[in-house]
């Protein structure tokens, strides 16, 4: 869960030392050596992203306290870039880096005029027809 990461990656900061860190965490070694291992390359990356200008976008989430009898009592705004958010939107952003690059290399690689649907390699890429102005007609028709 967030939850685990969460707890994970504070006690790896906290630096308390070898097999310790991950039982604290609750986490088998290799678990916890991969989340660090994780959180520490997508962290270069993140600074690195907005070194080079990314934008970032600072948001919260609205959390209700309710009673026993799940009424609301209270509600309050936390922020929602806990570590372990940071962690998956970077590995997403990542994701999506490498997809896009793999598109434009294939695209590249492709003819240079597509006349035809059949001319592109449909695993990487779907087009559709442009039907703009048939759809406008038919909307029009409709008045």
């Amino acid at each position: 869960s967030y939850r685990d990461v969460d707890s994970a990656l504070a006690v790896g900061e906290a630096g308390r030392g070898g097999a310790g860190e991950a039982s604290a965490a609750g986490m088998t070694p290799d678990l916890f050596e991969d989340i660090q291992l994780l959180s520490s390359l997508a962290g270069a990356r993140r600074r690195s992203r907005i070194d080079d200008g990314a934008v970032v976008l600072e948001r919260s989430h609205v959390v209700f306290h309710t009673d026993e009898d799940g009424r609301v009592e209270d509600l309050t705004t936390e922020p929602s870039a806990s570590p372990s958010h940071i962690l998956i939107e970077e590995l997403m952003v990542l994701a999506n880096h490498v997809a896009a690059s793999r598109l434009v290399d294939a695209a590249e690689e492709g003819p240079a005029a597509v006349e035809t649907e059949a001319a592109l390699p449909q695993p990487l890429l779907r087009r559709h027809l442009d039907t703009e102005a048939d759809v406008r007609q038919r909307i029009l028709d409709l008045f």
